[in-house]
Parts: structure tokens; C-alpha cells; sequence
């Protein structure tokens, strides 16, 4: 519904890593496992907040 507040959402992606992003020659050589593994641990902190109860607060200018 027009005026109602949005769900607050995060993508992840690894665009732009290499040139042979979603191509046939991308296979699992390309994975830098480390990396994805930082990123994906650096997202649990804010993903346990908004779990456990942490509601942003929206400023007169509709922004969070």
C-alpha cells in the first residue's frame, strides 16, 4: 500500500570478482572460499539484530 514502510533488505553478490561471472566457462575454480566466507560472516551481526528485536527507526524524510 502507498505510504506504508518497506521491509529493510541486503543483497549479497560477488558481481564484478572475475570476467567470467554467470558464463559458461564459471566453475568452482573461481570461488575465492575465504572471501565468500568473510562476507558471509560479516552479515550474522546485523542478520542476529534484526532477529532479536532491533527495529529501525524512520526519520521524518521517510529514510531510515
Amino acid at each position: 500500500m502507498c505510504g506504508e514502510k518497506s521491509v529493510v533488505a541486503q543483497t549479497v553478490s560477488s558481481f564484478g570478482l572475475h570476467s567470467d561471472y554467470h558464463q559458461p566457462s564459471d566453475d568452482l575454480a573461481h570461488i575465492d572460499f575465504k572471501h565468500m566466507t568473510w562476507a558471509i560472516e560479516s552479515l550474522l551481526r546485523p542478520v542476529r539484530g534484526w532477529c532479536f528485536g532491533f527495529k529501525p527507526k524512520w526519520n521524518q524524510n521517510g529514510n531510515p
